[in-house]
């Protein structure tokens, strides 16, 4: 068994100890590298623009305006949504709860309304396709 050790995570303001067991997970508290973790994961693009995603390991997603893209095993722990022209949001499933699973985002104008990969069925009723997504460029 690995040795206990100790962390002090800052949470909005909050301060959490943390016990830790061995140094890998010690690692990742002081910023390590995340463990992947993989889903078969389809994007519906309901916006003019073409978007891709871009895993932690720098694997790209494209979805094409109006369109849907597909990948049996693409890397879902840390993710960010972008155009050609910025960055719109970045979501991470880390905690490997959906490893393997197979999930759904759709990416509409309003990055506020847009979904986070949910497990489920393919959705089955889209919304219109219309707007460009709240894009911060040069980020």
């Amino acid at each position: 068994m690995g040795e206990l050790r100790r962390g002090i995570v800052l949470v909005g303001g909050l301060t959490l100890v943390v016990v830790l067991s061995g140094c890998g997970l010690m690692s990742e508290l002081l910023g390590g590298p995340p463990p992947a973790v993989t889903a078969d994961l389809s994007v519906y693009n309901r916006t003019v623009d073409d978007i891709f995603l871009v895993a932690a390991d720098g694997e790209r997603l494209s979805v094409p305006a109006c369109g849907d893209a597909r990948d049996d095993s693409f890397r879902i722990d840390q993710v960010e949504v972008r155009t050609e022209d910025g960055y719109i949001r970045a979501f991470g499933m880390g905690d490997g709860s959906m490893e393997g699973h197979q999930l759904y985002l759709v990416e509409i104008a309003k990055s506020e309304d847009s979904g986070i990969p949910a497990e489920g069925t393919v959705p089955q009723v889209l919304p219109l396709c219309e707007g460009h997504p709240a894009v911060q460029p040069g980020f």
